[in-house]
């Protein structure tokens, strides 16, 4: 591992670049083309990319957006970035033709907060030339005519540790996106906390598909591998979605595996598991599956390894984690296998009538971090005691970019508040429920995913296709609403009964409406997690 003391990301990249050729970066496209480029290849594209952002007037701490579709080209450019001294700042990129003018009103909303020098777009759906500067506010540049831009060479710059190196924006759970401010010295003490957590070793392998406008994609794939000089394989988002067992078939290809996954990327993959033709040790060479960014369901936990222990798989890789982009990534973590708690509903301040559940240990703080539990009136809960989880990190953000009034309401007394509801037992972290996501209907309060999961698991679809959340009714009280996508007209009725059967068994509460809408219609962020802010509000105003 690389020694300790703070460093920019550039230093660490010229570091990694000194491996030679036995590390580096595999690219796999979404129909499963592989490009290989050694740690010292990686440089040299960064190089280019570094003089094309010179020569068309990028300086130090100039802002550059990236929403580039290609794994490759979008690490290049982040890496790129760094070479010259410029901050990227993370867009999704244009994923469907459809969504290409809700996207463009997304990315006007970001440019607005980032105001950046350049725009730099590369997707199949939009072109630069269709992204016009009195749209943005940016010149727009086309990623994969980068060359063009390079004319010569340029001054590379080492930035100070303290000063910002990335512009994380939130995956966007409500409307309105947030930039999280994060210096050099924070992630790269992040990706040793991570490192360190995670038992990394010069030459391991890391193997990613989230997305890398997300956070966990981001720090996974691109800077935790080469600040821990591991090897690095970055498989297109669109490679799992398609084929999900692709995932699998990749980590049996190396030894000394770390990956990193969503709870819903289990479940399909554990859905698919008959069709996996590997041999009885194929996947005996994985580290860490580290599993975070949304809730994590036990059940499916044990299913999935259940259901590829037969590969060798070893149970103890399940490495739970807890974190945001408002702390680079990880917060706290687990390694070493699954460990659950089962607590009474009213421990957690649900309201239900199932009487407990069992939640999923995230572990203890990683290295330089502190967790607490705080209660409604600001007071410090002890062991057991449920309440916001307030953080205080050495990876914190120095706050949200040209934001002061959020910041201060994030950030309190050098503590973050996550809005995330959690306790403490034996010094884990557990958590419950994300403060915004709970539901009072009818003087009660309600988790969505509680009832999620059982809805889906006795209609037999995939839970992300299931979302409950809440809105105002004709009678101006709050009502449950209950969202599926994809049931054929023949089938909603007898579904609706039980749905209705379902949320009355769980909560006590009669849904206000049950609606069936096509696929696609459920708004979710890159790591999965609903967008309910965002279906209330479109619900109440527009309707579904």
């Amino acid at each position: 591992m690389v020694a300790s003391g703070q460093v920019s990301l550039s230093e660490a990249l010229r570091n990694y670049s000194k491996s030679g050729a036995s590390i580096g970066f595999d690219f796999i496209d979404a129909a499963g083309e592989r490009e290989r480029v050694t740690a010292h290849d990686l440089l040299r594209e960064a190089t280019k990319w570094a003089s094309a952002f010179s020569d068309l007037g990028v300086k130090p701490g100039d802002r550059v957006a990236l929403s580039i579709d290609r794994v490759d080209l979008f690490v290049f450019a982040f890496w790129g970035c760094q070479l010259v001294a410029a901050v990227p700042t993370t867009l999704a990129p244009f994923e469907k033709q459809a969504r290409v003018e809700q996207q463009r009103r997304h990315i006007r909303r970001v440019v607005a907060i980032a105001r950046p020098r350049l725009v730099v777009v590369e997707s199949p759906f939009v072109t630069a030339e269709e992204l016009e500067y009195s749209d943005l506010g940016a010149p727009v540049i086309d990623a994969g005519r980068i060359a063009a831009y390079a004319m010569g060479t340029f001054a590379e710059r080492d930035a100070d540790p303290d000063a910002i190196a990335l512009i994380q924006f939130t995956s966007g759970s409500t409307q309105s996106p947030k930039g999280c401010a994060l210096s050099h010295a924070a992630i790269v003490r992040n990706a040793r906390a991570i490192l360190d957590r995670g038992g990394g070793q010069p030459g391991d392998v890391n193997i990613h598909w989230v997305p890398l406008s997300h956070d966990m994609g981001l720090m996974g794939a691109v800077v935790v591998p080469v600040v821990g000089q591991h090897s690095s394989v970055v498989m297109h988002p669109k490679r799992f979605m398609m084929r999900p067992l692709a995932w699998l078939e990749e980590l049996a290809l190396h030894h000394d595996i770390h990956t990193s996954v969503p709870n819903f990327a289990l479940r399909m993959v554990t859905r698919r598991a008959n069709r996996f033709r590997l041999s009885a040790e194929s996947l005996s060479g994985v580290k860490n599956i580290i599993c975070g960014a949304e809730a994590i369901n036990p059940d499916d936990v044990r299913a999935f390894f259940e259901a590829f222990g037969q590969f060798g798989l070893p149970p103890r890789s399940f490495h739970a984690s807890y974190g945001m982009a408002e702390a680079t990534v990880m917060a706290t973590s687990r390694p070493g296998g699954l460990k659950t708690l089962a607590v009474s509903d009213r421990m957690t301040g649900a309201d239900s009538l199932v009487g407990q559940r069992e939640y999923v240990s995230v572990g203890s703080p990683v290295a330089g971090a502190e967790i607490r539990i705080m209660d409604e009136s600001g007071s410090l809960l002890g062991e057991g005691g449920a309440g916001e989880i307030e953080l205080r990190s050495a990876s914190v953000m120095r706050g949200y970019f040209h934001d002061d009034e959020a910041t201060t309401q994030k950030i309190v007394d050098g503590w973050l508040r996550t809005g995330d509801i959690g306790f403490k037992s034996d010094g884990d972290l557990y958590v419950a429920c994300r403060r915004s996501d709970m539901l009072i209907v009818a003087g009660r309060n309600i988790y969505p995913t509680d009832i999620e999961p059982a809805i889906a698991d006795d209609l037999g679809i995939d839970p992300r296709k299931v979302a409950v959340f809440s809105a105002e009714g004709p009678h101006g009280t709050e009502e449950l609403i209950i969202l599926i996508e994809h049931l054929g007209a023949d089938t909603q009725s007898a579904a609706a009964s039980a749905v209705s059967r379902i949320c009355q068994s769980i909560c006590g509460v009669v849904p206000g409406n049950i609606i069936f809408r096509k696929t696609g219609t459920i708004p979710k962020t890159t790591s999965g997690k609903i967008k309910r802010p965002e279906l209330r509000m479109i619900y109440s105003n527009e309707g579904l």
